[in-house]
């Protein structure tokens, strides 16, 4: 999240990431990993979860990065998430 935040995603590789959440801030709209009871940036206590892929997806769409979705047993040792940095 934090590198696609920064902008330093080129290319994204996702597969499904089941019962991996994200927080997302109701006010501020940014969205971060560790769970909490407030915004880790703005202090507000409006938050929701979501699904881990969906929160990724969004944030490689507003950021023009490449996005490809794969089935992870297709691929041995894959994760579930990998990025190609720009830098």
């Amino acid at each position: 999240l934090r590198d696609l935040e920064q902008g330093r995603v080129q290319k994204l590789v996702l597969s499904q990431l089941p019962h991996h959440t994200i927080s997302e801030c109701q006010d501020c709209g940014r969205m971060w990993a560790e769970a909490g009871q407030n915004c880790i940036y703005c202090g507000s206590a409006g938050f929701r979860y979501l699904p881990a892929e969906e929160g990724l997806i969004r944030y490689a769409l507003n950021s023009d990065v490449e996005t490809f979705l794969v089935e992870a047993e297709a691929i041995p040792g894959f994760s579930g998430v990998a990025a190609l940095l720009r830098y």
